[in-house]
């Protein structure tokens, strides 16, 4: 059963919410945060191959995207998106069974996920990192990065990068559905935009350790939208005990719309029903 509704995230802020639920009680339950330019209603397909394995799903359009307010692909204060989720889980918690809770964080949403699990005491069974955004690409060159932060107090509207859709899957279907999503961002990173994230980078890194709860990090060795070695870095410092590093070697950026998508979804659910 999939159902849509809003929810109130701040004074003025008022957030696109869906869930898919199963019939039956779930054997678990989660969370998904999407990433930088997505929106909720693009992981339908996700959220549908967990309810079929028994798995409630939860999911909502962050500030400044899909059918939620705020200007679109500029992001004011990266923290937001951490009280965001605050309230999300507050949110639902009425709706959430006894059964498991996990978090799970895509891309940019992987970047709220590892910072809110730094500064929250989760009451978690896990994390799950699809293609975490905790390095900047290798195609990005440098020298932006390390200006990005002077560019950023300068011209923080400044558009300075693009993510460009080809790398998100090896399936074209998937390029042209993102091209023509209304719901999706296609402008440019602004500097400030970029600055926040550089930040949250060099943040992560530093206070990885307070990363305990089990999790399970999934990349694409073919990504070039983020690089794959800020998940190998996360899995090397993270101070969790129960700590997994999958690297699907050809895989593009959104593993769970590329072309072992079946087996992405088949180790998270795998995964997960490990920890229940």
């Amino acid at each position: 059963m999939m159902k849509e509704d809003w929810f109130d995230a701040a004074p003025q802020v008022r957030l696109y919410e869906r869930r898919v639920l199963p019939e039956a009680p779930p054997l678990a339950q989660v969370v998904i945060v999407h990433g930088y330019g997505d929106h909720s209603t693009r992981y339908a397909w996700t959220m549908d191959q967990f309810c079929l394995a028994g798995i409630a799903t939860y999911a909502y359009d962050q500030r400044g995207h899909g059918h939620s307010p705020g200007k679109r692909g500029y992001i004011p204060c990266f923290e937001d998106f951490l009280d965001d989720l605050d309230t999300f889980l507050e949110h639902i918690k009425g709706t959430l069974t006894d059964a498991p809770l996990f978090l799970m964080g895509h891309s940019m949403g992987g970047m709220v996920l590892a910072r809110y699990a730094e500064t929250r005491a989760l009451q978690v069974r896990g994390l799950v990192f699809s293609s975490p955004f905790l390095a900047f690409s290798e195609d990005v060159p440098k020298f932006l990065i390390a200006l990005g932060p002077i560019i950023a107090k300068a011209l923080p509207c400044l558009p300075i990068s693009k993510v460009d859709n080809r790398g998100l899957s090896r399936d074209p279907a998937v390029i042209e559905a993102a091209d023509q999503d209304p719901l999706c961002y296609h402008g440019g990173v602004a500097a400030h935009t970029a600055g926040e994230f550089y930040r949250m980078v060099q943040t992560i890194e530093a206070d990885a350790a307070r990363i305990t709860p089990p999790m399970l990090v999934l990349h694409g060795g073919a990504d070039h939208v983020v690089s794959p070695g800020g998940s190998k870095l996360l899995h090397e410092k993270a101070g969790a005990e129960d700590k997994t590093l999958r690297i699907f070697p050809d895989g593009y950026h959104e593993l769970f719309n590329d072309l072992e998508k079946e087996e992405f979804m088949a180790e998270v659910i795998t995964w997960i029903k490990a920890r229940v």
